[in-house]
């Protein structure tokens, strides 16, 4: 198949793969870049990636700054071009944390690079199951709306009125006995007598 005169291929067992690692780490040595490249099997020969990373920067895929504070060689960001590749392919490129500059951020070029080395003796040493990057970390931060609050706890309910107490029984009262006796009359009649008397015991 013939391409036009300027374009370029790029292929997915390689250039993908690079691009990739270049957009995760934001700024990435040279070698750092091709030490990453060979842990992830997708470059074993020095002079085939040095190839390789010009022609993507010669094509604006990948952007190059020599920052003698930083690094003793090259150091990589990704291009607009590449960006958008990523994007096509189904990357995932968090745009609201990433910014496509000429001359990146002294400071941020540090922090990358720091943060390159420690994935890199991780992964040297077997240890890596799983590396999100610091980018996308940041949008899902970002993204991620705040928890929301729970709701006010309810004051404590009241606690019940206390029953009211039995009603007083009423208080026994003393029954009054009264027995009638018949006592004779001097006319010969008898008569009633009436005897009453206080009894203590209650009513049965």
């Amino acid at each position: 198949m013939r391409f036009q005169k300027g374009s370029f291929e790029l292929s997915r067992a390689q250039d993908f793969p690079l691009l990739r690692q270049v957009l995760r780490c934001q700024c990435v040595t040279h070698d750092q870049l091709f030490e990453f490249m060979k842990l992830g099997c997708h470059e074993v020969r020095r002079q085939s990636f040095n190839w390789r990373i010009k022609r993507l920067v010669d094509h604006g895929m990948v952007q190059r700054h020599y920052a003698p504070a930083a690094a003793s060689t090259y150091i990589y960001s990704i291009d607009t071009l590449g960006f958008l590749y990523l994007q096509g392919m189904g990357e995932y490129c968090p745009s609201s944390v990433f910014s496509l500059t000429k001359t990146p951020d002294h400071v941020k070029s540090f922090h990358a690079i720091e943060l390159n080395e420690l994935h890199l003796s991780l992964a040297r040493a077997n240890l890596v199951e799983a590396w999100i990057p610091e980018n996308e970390i940041r949008s899902r931060n970002e993204l991620t709306p705040p928890p929301t609050p729970p709701p006010p706890t309810p004051p404590p309910p009241h606690p019940p009125h206390p029953p009211p107490p039995p009603p007083t029984p009423p208080p026994i009262m003393a029954l009054r006995k009264i027995t009638t006796r018949w006592l004779p009359c001097g006319s010969g009649r008898v008569v009633p007598a009436l005897h009453s008397s206080m009894s203590d015991r209650p009513r049965q």
